[in-house]
């Protein structure tokens, strides 16, 4: 209905935005919509704001796309009764907001759907059912309308699939009849005005979609497009999370797209061509919900098993890349509805990882806590299995606190991790000591930033020490956390004004920074301007030393313009900047100099 509406009437717009409702969550509505944030040129990944701030800004930026001769369009579908918790949504005259729902929605004038005349229900079928409709056939279309209800969403629904699936109207009555006589039960249903339930709708569809018309695989990938989430999506990007690749396995890939064009044709899924030559395909929600109805997820979830785990990578380590980690939320989201999360608990505990990156605070713990639940649980049936798994999560969870500075419950969680992980590295000390390390550190921090600062220097020091001999036995592993480690330990010297030790740790983590970089640039440039930004302003405020600090900060800023995707990098060159100009360098004419103005 909304499609149409946009066909119909956009050339009265001036901008279109159209959203979809994935979740319970609404304000993920727009914190999600990677192309929203492309559009409107924000990035929150590596800022403190909140995700109430961070809609301000989005808001804001969608209200300044104004011109006086046209509105905008913002177009929300299948929104829950969730939507009016957003108080600050852009509205008219600027922008016009159209949103369709199931539900009743606080705040927004309600256009029911609900049911047809015979007339108006025979003009919605006709408009998209276009085989066989003659004059001999008008008390048979009649006939199927009546079965339906006369109801809007069951007309339309049916007509399309109809239509996409090339049925004759009389095969097409069959299939109704049998849907009626199998006396198919569902739970799905779509309330209307008149306060009934519309429910015949899915058994029909069910129906009416024949399986057994489909090759193993055009079956194999409608499977797996039942775990995409409801937008379209790039299938060069689902093949690849899939684990195929054009280079290695061209036989399959080409096979799987010819598969996707059929599928298209047969009207499972919907296609649309881009102008830069790429084809995006979509699953309607509904006929995802006809899939369920015929298959048992688990019954082929671990044929795809190296799609969630795809996913849960990239989420967690995310490559530094902002923009794919926001866009594969809503796969991670989409997964964990369909998937058992007892079996893909570590996707959940990497959506709770992307969540913090982006600053969702809220939606982020309640992710690790119902990990930390499920692992807990799991732990007491087998502890040499899940055991390790508790103590990440209450790791994680201790940093997402910290991030919040709820200090008391981030020294809870990290207490009770590096517990666990000490007891699993007395038996396994190969296996679990890196993990205490990295706990100790995590511990230093907090102990920083609330300034015990004794307690900080035990816990780096002990996190150093083991750091030093795993360096010893593998230094390709363990090096860059040596280095991490004496950064960390130089900045705690810096602000008890031990600039000697200060001085020493940063050298020596910067001297290993240095010749990790030169193997591999890509991988350590970033951690070499975050250790040269620090040493450039302990040369400032610290020690004064104007040709070092100077000359560490330009070469932090060189550094930055090969990493401009990377906030946290661009946050370095910020600092580097701020120093630059505190010994008032010209910023500007000497980035002209070297090219980057």
């Amino acid at each position: 209905m909304a499609q149409a509406f946009v066909e119909k009437n956009k050339d009265k717009y001036l901008h279109f935005v159209w959203l979809t409702q994935k979740d319970d969550n609404p304000q993920a509505i727009f914190l999600n919509d990677v192309d929203l944030l492309n559009s409107l040129q924000l990035n929150f990944e590596g800022s403190n704001l909140s995700a109430d701030d961070q809609l301000k800004l989005i808001f804001s930026a969608m209200r300044q796309l104004v011109k006086p001769e046209k509105p905008n369009l913002l177009v929300i579908d299948n929104a829950t009764a969730a939507l009016s918790q957003i108080r600050e949504i852009p509205t008219p005259p600027e922008w016009q907001v159209l949103v369709t729902s199931r539900q009743s929605i606080g705040g927004y004038e309600e256009i029911p759907l609900g049911f047809l005349s015979e007339n108006a229900a025979y003009q919605l079928f006709i408009q998209h059912y276009t085989h066989s409709v003659t004059v001999e056939n008008t008390a048979l279309i009649h006939r199927l309308l009546k079965a339906l209800g006369y109801h809007t969403l069951s007309i339309e629904l049916y007509a399309k699939t109809a239509q996409h699936l090339n049925i004759p109207l009389q095969r097409l009555e069959q299939k109704l009849q049998n849907s009626l006589q199998l006396g198919y039960e569902t739970a799905i249903s779509s309330p209307h005005r008149q306060g009934k339930n519309i429910e015949q709708v899915f058994p029909y569809l069910v129906e009416i979609f024949q399986l057994g018309e489909l090759s193993e695989k055009e079956e194999k990938l409608l499977r797996l497009w039942t775990l995409v989430p409801p937008q379209f999506v790039s299938l060069d990007f689902v093949l690849m999370l899939w684990g195929l690749h054009p280079d290695k396995d061209d036989v399959e890939w080409y096979a799987y797209m010819n598969a996707a064009k059929k599928l298209a044709q047969k009207g499972w899924l919907d296609r649309e061509e881009q102008e830069n030559g790429s084809t995006l395909y979509s699953m309607h929600r509904v006929i995802r919900e006809v899939l369920h109805q015929k298959w048992v997820i688990a019954d082929y979830e671990t044929e795809y098993l190296p799609f969630a785990e795809s996913v849960g990578s990239f989420l967690y380590e995310g490559n530094h890349n902002v923009s794919l980690r926001t866009y594969l939320i809503p796969f991670g989201e989409n997964l964990l509805h369909f998937l058992d999360k007892e079996k893909h608990t570590s996707l959940l505990g990497a959506l709770a990882t992307a969540y913090q990156k982006i600053h969702r605070l809220d939606a982020a713990l309640e992710a690790y806590q119902e990990a930390l639940d499920i692992y807990r649980r799991l732990a007491q049936a087998n502890p040499q299995a899940f055991l390790p798994a508790v103590a990440t999560t209450l790791n994680n969870l201790a940093v997402l606190h910290s991030d919040k500075n709820e200090f008391a419950a981030a020294l809870e969680a990290y207490q009770e991790a590096l517990n666990i992980r000490r007891r699993l590295a007395q038996a396994n000390p190969q296996a679990f000591l890196p993990d205490v390390a990295g706990t100790l550190n995590n511990l230093g921090i907090l102990h920083r930033a609330k300034n015990e600062f004794a307690a900080a220097l035990e816990a780096y020091q002990e996190a150093l020490d083991i750091r030093r001999r795993l360096a010893q036995a593998n230094p390709q592993a363990f090096l860059p956390d040596v280095a991490m480690t004496l950064n960390n330990l130089a900045n705690l010297h810096s602000a008890k004004n031990e600039f000697a030790a200060a001085l020493e740790a940063y050298q020596e983590a910067l001297d290993i920074y240095r010749r990790l970089a030169q193997a591999n640039p890509q991988a350590f440039l970033p951690n070499l301007a975050m250790t040269m930004v620090n040493l450039s302003i302990f040369y400032l405020q610290s020690k004064p030393d104007r040709k070092a600090s100077v000359e560490l900060a330009k070469e932090v800023v060189l550094i930055a313009l090969q990493f401009q995707q990377i906030p946290i990098v661009m946050q370095y060159a910020r600092a580097a900047i701020q120093v630059l100009k505190a010994w008032e360098v010209d910023v500007e004419e000497w980035l002209k100099e070297q090219g980057g103005g």
